[in-house]
């Protein structure tokens, strides 16, 4: 991620003052994994029983295998509570060809609606994206 996007997405999650501390350190670390090529560690903020995860597995492996992406994520509106959070999200995500310094790069910014929760019979009491639309956002 270049200083700009950390900056930009930083910048972001402080307009938005209100939401858990806990909530924008999970979409900053997802943005992170994406932008680092970390398909594995992005792929954990996903819980794999939700609707549409083997297509989203796919998009985002085949995404990652072409193309360096960078997201900025900033939350829109926010309901719930401390085990279940419904999200809009202004998500955008730039990608250009991988390892070129100077490619061209293309944009797509996208309404996202998600839910996020944290359930008690997990290991660890972590956020995991549990419903995504479009489930389509990472498609190459």
């Amino acid at each position: 991620m270049t200083k700009f996007g950390a900056c930009l997405l930083l910048a972001c999650f402080l307009a938005f003052a209100q939401t858990a501390p806990d909530v924008i350190a999970f979409f900053r670390t997802a943005a992170e994994n994406l932008a680092d090529d970390d398909f594995q560690e992005f792929m954990k903020h996903f819980d794999p029983v939700m609707d549409g995860y083997s297509t989203l597995k796919n998009d985002v492996e085949a995404l990652l295998a072409a193309r360096d992406a960078e997201s900025v994520i900033e939350i829109i509106r926010e309901d719930g509570d401390s085990q279940r959070r419904v999200l809009q999200l202004d998500w955008i995500l730039t990608t250009g060809e991988k390892g070129a310094r100077n490619a061209q790069r293309s944009t797509k910014r996208v309404v996202v609606r998600c839910t996020i929760e944290q359930k008690a019979e997990r290991k660890s009491k972590a956020w995991k994206i549990t419903a995504l639309e479009p489930i389509d956002l990472f498609k190459p």
